[in-house]
């Protein structure tokens, strides 16, 4: 009887055993790192095919190297489908391309929501240790409004047979746009450890400091970039390592195209410290407050062609060590901050053979300079969280 009894309760305990594990989902032990290439090329680029060489870079990059446990993930609003969410696995002869989640066209990818949505799955399907974002599109930094430029030659980004809208700020999905208070409101506090802007215009300091909780570093140009922006292929290598390369991304976006000639030897590019930035709103608003007069933009180097109608991005050292006036301290302050906030930066002489760019007062970043735009940019300038620090006294 007792050998029976103690056969019953050991099969019945492998039972419950057996039932309990049934159904459960196998722990997912977090990669490394996920990077999400957000791709909105429901535009000028995608209809050009732009996306399309740089998705054949990616996956040259995943298939050329060991991802080093970290994860490669693409949100791709592709020209005529559905927008979709994928990952490349590196396998030991190919790049597969695996279709993680399909989106309906509403809400646009440009707006808060979808932002939201997609940050929200690439932790689902992809958790990891530390995320990294590159924003892939048009762009116009803080702007509000952007004025037309004028055709030029390689300028896909912005010169092509479609109307040219009059709002971008960041990204375009078919007309639609995103705020750089709405990229700010979308994306999670201290969620990337880098932000790259494959797009024009985005290395501002008004962009920085909108982000400045958002990601540990940023890269981004002060101009116009080429329409074939970065080189994938060359810079995912340097986003998987142990610790990402981001000095060594900026140089090889930048010898790629200083290598070239006549008008596609154009480039401005810089990595900044995003936790340095708050020192340096502060002794801005220091020189801002100490200062009884505005000495204008005149002489100013100016990160827009000169054939536009305005500009709206001028050099920030070269203004604010204007305004810092005769005051050694002040200016003392200003270059040091720079210097700590601004890691590394790059340009080449010309912007398309059409702006020429003095490496004496290229500091990396830009600045708007109030009174230079449209009543539109300059009412929206001021809700910014940089207006709102350095300018109001």
């Amino acid at each position: 009887m007792i050998k029976n009894f103690l056969t019953f309760i050991i099969t019945l305990s492998l039972l419950l055993l057996s039932a309990c594990g049934k159904g459960q989902e196998p722990e997912i032990v977090p990669a490394k790192r996920t990077i999400l290439i957000y791709m909105l090329a429901t535009n000028s680029l995608g209809s050009s095919g732009y996306d399309t060489k740089d998705i054949e870079e990616i996956e040259a990059a995943v298939r050329n190297n060991d991802l080093n446990d970290c994860r490669i993930l693409l949100y791709h609003t592709a020209y005529n489908s559905e927008p979709s969410l994928y990952e490349y696995i590196h396998t030991t002869t190919n790049a597969e391309k695996k279709l993680l989640k399909t989106y309906p066209a509403s809400p646009k990818s440009t707006t808060v929501e979808r932002y939201k949505e997609v940050f929200s799955d690439i932790k689902r399907f992809a958790p990891a240790n530390n995320y990294a974002l590159v924003l892939w599109s048009h762009g116009a930094g803080w702007a509000y409004e952007l004025e037309s430029p004028v055709p030029g030659a390689n300028m896909a980004p912005f010169f092509d047979n479609e109307p040219l809208p009059d709002h971008r700020y960041f990204g375009e999905d078919r007309a639609n746009y995103t705020q750089i208070d709405q990229l700010a409101e979308a994306i999670p506090d201290n969620f990337f450890s880098f932000i790259y802007f494959d797009a024009c215009y985005m290395g501002c300091i008004e962009v920085a400091y909108q982000l400045r909780n958002k990601a540990e570093y940023m890269i981004g140009s002060t101009t116009l970039l080429p329409a074939d922006g970065m080189n994938y292929t060359l810079n995912i290598p340097e986003f998987i390592k142990d610790t990402p390369d981001l000095k060594g991304a900026c140089l090889n976006t930048y010898t790629h195209y200083n290598s070239q000639s006549g008008s596609n030897r154009t480039l401005t590019i810089a990595l900044y410290d995003l936790s340095k930035i708050e020192r340096l709103a502060n002794v801005c608003r220091n020189i801002y407050s100490a200062n009884s007069s505005d000495y204008g933009h005149s002489g100013i180097q100016k990160y827009v062609i000169p054939s536009q109608n305005n500009c709206i991005f001028f050099d920030f050292m070269q203004y604010f060590d204007r305004q810092a006036d005769n005051d050694a301290t002040l200016k003392a302050q200003l270059e040091a901050a720079t210097n700590d906030f601004v890691v590394v930066k790059y340009c080449t002489p010309y912007i398309f053979n059409r702006l020429a760019i003095d490496s004496e007062n290229f500091s990396g970043t830009s600045s708007y300079i109030l009174g230079a735009g449209n009543t539109t940019n300059e009412n929206y300038y001021k809700t910014l969280d940089w207006y709102k620090t350095v300018y109001i006294k």
